[in-house]
């Protein structure tokens, strides 16, 4: 979290050096940023290694210190998506302070930014319209009302499994007008306005409908798996029933859930 100093300035505060860097460090990048009114400071990208959190949902710890004192875990289906979206906020966080005016450089190459010295954001197939706001929404602004990506995705041949949460998806985007969607991640996501709150996707043996705040959901019927901070999923088998009545009821508190998270938010 970023600290209001009393002449108004960003401060970093004062940490030891075991707080500065995460453990278990897989990948790092060091930087040096430039901001208008104040001297050059080192910034170093932290990526820590994925965990398992609980069956398939994995989280991958990220540092961009000292632009930002913490920041959340990130968490996916798997150690491979996790990480994914670890250096995907990393690379979203740098372009954000690029695009603010700010400018990053190499050590010991402060006369040139690093787009100029052969880094290039465009080589980084990411969506640079997402971001994760301070209380933890996942926000796509580029989602629309209705995304032809999400469709192709349904209707692609020999992935029979996205054909069995097609329905699921369907009463996601029925859910009111302010529902926006977007392929995210590789898989069809629904949102309220920007702000995500479920999303399906289908692998070789199941398929998941999936909620990025399903550890506040009620779950009477107790469908929801996944051991997380937040996300949870309900996972389908081909030719096995699922209780339709308590996933649709999910869904709707999904809803609901975003609506006043996003309330509280403004």
């Amino acid at each position: 979290m970023l600290r209001q100093a009393n002449d108004g300035a960003v401060s970093f505060g004062v940490r030891s050096p075991s707080e500065r860097h995460l453990t278990g460090i897989v990948a790092s990048l060091p930087l040096i940023a430039r901001s208008p009114g104040r001297e050059d400071f080192a910034v170093t990208v932290e990526i820590g290694t994925p965990y398992q959190v609980g069956g398939t949902e994995w989280a991958c710890p990220v540092s961009l210190w000292p632009l930002y004192d913490t920041l959340s875990d990130q968490h996916g289906e798997g150690s491979f998506q996790a990480m994914f979206l670890a250096i995907s906020l990393a690379l979203v966080l740098l372009k954000d302070f690029q695009d603010k005016g700010g400018t990053l450089l190499y050590p010991g190459e402060e006369n040139a930014p690093i787009d100029e010295a052969g880094f290039s954001f465009d080589n980084y197939k990411i969506d640079f319209a997402r971001s994760v706001s301070m209380t933890g929404l996942m926000r796509f602004a580029t989602a629309v009302p209705h995304d032809p990506t999400v469709d192709a995705w349904f209707a692609a041949p020999d992935h029979e499994l996205r054909r069995v949460v097609q329905p699921w998806f369907e009463l996601m985007r029925k859910c009111g007008p302010d529902v926006r969607e977007l392929l995210a991640d590789g898989h069809p996501t629904a949102c309220v306005d920007d702000a995500a709150f479920g999303y399906v996707d289908a692998f070789s043996a199941h398929a998941n409908v999936g909620f990025l705040h399903g550890a506040s959901l009620d779950d009477p019927a107790g469908l929801l798996q996944g051991a997380g901070k937040r996300m949870r999923h309900v996972k389908l088998h081909w030719g096995e029933p699922v209780d339709e009545a308590a996933l649709d009821a999910l869904i709707a508190a999904a809803y609901r859930d975003i609506r006043e998270r996003l309330a509280a938010e403004a």
